[in-house]
């Protein structure tokens, strides 16, 4: 029910999963073993797969964007852990998928698991407008009592920040076409990281130039979408 971007680099060398901060690579890691950070004319395509992967890691567990993916995700996950708790002795029938009933509810509904769906539902709404999957909606201003209420709620339980979308900023296209995909962006940013991380190891060390040269002939394939035109 609770979906989020897999992150997969170009050539699918590797790929991320930030719900479970797990990487998965196309090669056994532990060939490189002990150079993980010492790549050679042979490996180097291989050592940089594997930071590029480190390097979502660093983005969802140092950043303040990392932070709020976590906490709208754990809040989300709690929403719908107690919509399930509530209403499993009901034995009744719920319309699936779960997140189209929590749009035609309100945290004004009983029973209790409305609620929770409700708030499951607005949590959705707005973890696709921070990754940039959507624009924020423009109905956000209608629901900002809903907001408010849910807000306080999660705040407590989860700490989940304090977000209300109220309008789009002066001057600011309200379709969203404006907004870069924001696995573009982490992609983007992953791929600049790892190739700078790998040319100043060829530099500190004294390695083969031709590692330098090999990458720069191949750097333009990491580019994702227009990010890197920006």
């Amino acid at each position: 029910m609770i979906e989020s971007p897999l992150l997969r680099a170009p050539g699918t060398a590797g790929i991320y999963d930030p719900r479970t901060n797990t990487a998965s690579l196309s090669f056994d890691l532990e060939n490189l073993f002990p150079k993980v950070f010492h790549p050679t004319p042979e490996s180097w395509r291989k050592n940089l797969a594997a930071i590029h992967e480190w390097v979502h890691f660093y983005q969802f567990a140092t950043t303040t964007y990392g932070f709020l993916y976590q906490a709208l995700t754990f809040a989300q996950a709690y929403m719908v852990n107690g919509f399930l708790t509530l209403y499993q002795p009901r034995k009744k029938s719920c319309r699936l998928p779960l997140i189209e009933t929590g749009e035609v509810l309100s945290i004004e509904e009983t029973p209790k698991w409305s609620v929770h769906l409700r708030a499951v539902y607005l949590l959705e709404d707005l973890r696709k407008a921070v990754y940039g999957y959507a624009p924020f909606p423009e109905s956000f201003g209608p629901k900002l009592g809903e907001w408010r209420v849910i807000g306080e709620s999660l705040n407590e339980i989860c700490g989940t920040p304090k977000i209300y979308i109220t309008q789009v900023p002066e001057g600011v296209p309200a379709s969203g076409a404006w907004r870069y995909r924001i696995d573009d962006l982490l992609e983007a940013h992953a791929h600049a990281l790892s190739s700078l991380w790998l040319m100043q190891t060829v530099e500190q060390y004294g390695l083969p130039r031709r590692i330098t040269e090999e990458l720069l002939g191949a750097i333009g394939d990491g580019a994702i979408g227009d990010v890197l035109n920006i």
